[in-house]
């Protein structure tokens, strides 16, 4: 198990450690039978899978953001013209 504990931990107080890394433990666990993985190993990579899309989508708006900001001078929105005009554009659709 990964976070199993390692005898002689860096301060040698065995017994700190394993209440130190326990809840963490507890909770990797608990994780694994209740969403069907194999072993902590399979946990693990699915929190690194996921957190690697997660930053994905991040980098994907930072870079919409950064494309908005270079995009030139900002144009005033009118929101009812707006509305006005997607409810057309739907409504065209429609028929």
């Amino acid at each position: 198990m990964i976070l199993s504990h390692t005898p002689g931990g860096r301060n040698g107080d065995d017994a700190k450690d394993h209440h130190r890394y326990r809840p963490a433990h507890d909770s990797i666990k608990a994780q694994i039978e209740d969403r069907g993985f194999t072993n902590d190993g399979e946990y693990i990579l699915d929190l690194i899978r996921r957190d690697q899309a997660r930053y994905s989508e991040i980098d994907a708006i930072r870079g919409e953001l950064i494309k908005g900001e270079q995009s030139g001078e900002q144009q005033p929105f009118d929101s009812d013209l707006f509305k006005q005009e997607m409810a057309a554009k739907h409504a065209r659709k429609a028929r």
